[in-house]
């Protein structure tokens, strides 16, 4: 399963650690277009683990856009 590490932004001034799953790697996990369940998390979860993904994972809020599915981790702290 490919994800990459990344970042989001809420209120445009607070950055989270955040990894994405692309919408093809999605399906080609589940076998067919996420449907919003928690089944279907849970899957992709299990995927993640699997693929070494970050520990933070596992109670990490969700978050979808036009690129894909997120789970948005621990906060950034300012580097300043």
């Amino acid at each position: 399963m490919m994800y990459t590490l990344t970042t989001w932004s809420k209120g445009g001034y607070r950055r989270y650690e955040a990894l994405c799953v692309s919408w093809p790697d999605v399906a080609n996990v589940l076998g067919h277009d996420h449907e919003g369940s928690p089944e279907d998390d849970a899957v992709l979860l299990a995927a993640l683990r699997t693929n070494g993904a970050p520990h933070w994972i596992a109670d990490a809020d969700g978050a979808i856009d036009e690129t894909g599915w997120y789970l948005i981790g621990p906060e950034i702290g300012d580097a300043a």
